[in-house]
């Protein structure tokens, strides 16, 4: 899964217990683990990542 904002775009891994949200450029890569506690469904952490101003 993809998500997009601004003109920014994540790569969104799964896992069991956890999502990683990775940001991957010419430059630098960073990735972020968002527990599932925090965020239950694809839904739930696309809201967290556009409404987050980490992201």
């Amino acid at each position: 899964m993809i998500i997009v904002k601004g003109n920014s775009a994540y790569i969104i891994l799964e896992s069991s217990s956890k999502w990683t949200v990775k940001k991957e450029s010419e430059k630098f890569s960073i990735a972020f683990d968002i527990s599932k506690e925090i965020c239950k469904t694809e839904d739930d952490l696309r809201e967290y990542v556009l409404s987050n101003e980490l992201f």
